[in-house]
């Protein structure tokens, strides 16, 4: 697992070159929105980190201390970077694109060592947390954007991630069909170490009981 501070820079990277390209590319249509409804917020366990979907835009920084020192700075103090957030659900699947992050879930629902590939982005289901028969309820699933596509969104690559020139983020996420997104977190690259994965995807924990692909 990063810490905490490198899980501010591989966030707000991913969302920095999102800014970079839409202010350098001007003559690039941008593709028609369908800005996600709703509100959607998440903490990481120090409660030093939000990361917050809201009004079709999502959010990250920093959670400032209540009472902070005089003496330590923080070049995160006021830095709080932000970009679309977009549904991009179709009839058989729910989607949610921010950047170049896109999590996705089928509408048929989740099986155990399911793999899938929706929005650019290749996913897997690693283990089932709880299941009914074949169902998949609650699931640790890998979202993995071999490639960053431009001017938003991910795409893949022949030959897989290890051949993309410009790597998209890693994340792994806990689905619970009741709720959505339960919680998630992100790695600088992707790992078959069930302890560590099982940390990473307990990084950020939704706050409420609506998250981000709940089920219509």
């Amino acid at each position: 697992m990063i810490s905490v501070l490198k899980q501010i820079m591989l966030i707000t990277g991913f969302i920095f070159l999102v800014w970079l390209t839409a202010v350098g590319s001007v003559c690039v249509a941008t593709p028609h929105r369908h800005e996600l409804q709703g509100t959607f917020r998440y903490l990481n366990a120090e409660r030093t980190t939000f990361f917050v979907v809201s009004g079709g835009y999502s959010r990250v920084g920093p959670i400032l201390p209540k009472r902070p020192s005089r003496e330590v700075t923080n070049i995160f103090s006021d830095e709080i970077l932000g970009t679309f957030a977009d549904d991009c659900s179709n009839s058989d699947y729910h989607c949610v694109r921010t950047g170049h992050y896109v999590f996705s879930v089928p509408e048929k629902g989740l099986e155990p060592y399911l793999k899938y590939t929706f929005g650019g982005t290749n996913f897997a289901v690693l283990s089932c947390i709880r299941n009914s028969g074949s169902r998949c309820q609650v699931a640790v699933i890998e979202a993995d954007c071999q490639q960053v596509a431009l001017p938003e969104g991910c795409k893949t690559v022949p030959g897989g991630r290890a051949r993309a020139p410009n790597p998209g983020p890693i994340a792994y996420l806990i689905f619970n069909e009741d709720f959505g997104i339960t919680s998630f977190g992100f790695a600088e690259e992707a790992t078959s170490n069930h302890t560590l994965i099982e940390r990473i995807s307990r990084e950020y924990s939704l706050q409420g009981d609506v998250g981000l692909l709940k089920p219509r």
